[in-house]
């Protein structure tokens, strides 16, 4: 080859080497650049999606948290005791002398009662009227739904007597009365009095025979029964020498009878009066000689 064609292919050469040197510089240079960029990126997306995945997982179970009650969950029950209070009381008062003429004040009674509320108090009235919750009558009791009282009860005055019982419950609901406990109370026992020969003071011993005059009333439980004696000993009251008559407010009894020996002698004469309630009254005397 000739020394100039020689040199053109040299310079040739060498340009072609240089280009191909400075484009590859050119790429590489390029291509760690975008590597990293697209690293950076890569990692910048993926770090914001999970970021953004997780927050949203989190506040998705947050809300469905928030949203969610247990299964056996129940609602719950605001009512109270007394807003379930009624008036369906149920009373029962029973008296050992229901219906009967006694002369006994203070009278054995037994209260029942129930509610569907704890009871607290009673209350015994000779009225039918409603007490109020305040009413100083009332009789404090252990709480119970169910009441049974075994109790008494003390008439102040005779004549015909009624009683009810009413109840009370922890909400201070009062009941309806019960039913009445009736008697008719007396005791005030009859008064009489007694003669021989109208009052005399002697009788001829020659005639023993004297008449004999038993006055006696009771307006209350009126007289049932008589008795004489010359024992001045007051009779029990089922004495078997009680003679009974038929209810009255007052007996006028006259009979002639003859004087026990001896005759020269005080006689004393004894009669007792009785009534319905059992009232005796006080020894009735007189005398003659």
């Amino acid at each position: 080859m000739k020394p100039k064609y020689y040199l053109i292919t040299l310079v040739f050469i060498f340009f072609v080497h240089c280009s191909g040197s400075a484009t590859d510089t050119s790429t590489n240079t390029d291509n760690p650049n975008n590597s990293s960029s697209d690293t950076d990126n890569t990692d910048t997306d993926n770090s914001n999606a999970g970021s953004t995945d997780t927050n949203n997982t989190n506040s998705d179970s947050t809300d469905s948290g928030s949203e969610s009650q247990p299964a056996d969950s129940q609602p719950v029950d605001t009512t109270t005791p007394c807003s379930i209070a009624d008036n369906n009381f149920t009373l029962s008062l029973v008296g050992t002398n229901q219906g009967s003429i006694t002369n006994v004040t203070q009278q054995p009674i037994v209260l029942s009662a129930t509610h569907n509320l704890p009871l607290n108090a009673y209350l015994l009235s000779e009225s039918g009227e409603t007490p109020s919750v305040a009413d100083p009558r009332w009789v404090a009791i252990p709480e119970t739904p169910n009441l049974s009282i075994d109790t008494t009860f003390t008439f102040e005055s005779d004549g015909e007597k009624s009683l009810v019982f009413f109840v009370k419950d922890t909400c201070n609901t009062v009941s309806q009365a019960s039913n009445f406990f009736s008697l008719t109370l007396d005791t005030v026992a009859p008064t009489g009095a007694l003669t021989l020969n109208d009052g005399a003071k002697f009788t001829l011993e020659s005639n023993p025979v004297v008449t004999r005059h038993l006055t006696a009333s009771d307006n209350a439980s009126q007289i049932v029964a008589y008795m004489y004696s010359s024992s001045n000993t007051p009779p029990l009251i089922d004495n078997s020498y009680w003679v009974s008559v038929e209810k009255t407010t007052t007996i006028d009894l006259s009979e002639s009878i003859a004087l026990p020996a001896p005759l020269n002698h005080k006689k004393f004469m004894y009669a007792w009066v009785k009534d319905a309630a059992g009232n005796i009254s006080n020894t009735i005397s007189t005398s003659i000689e």
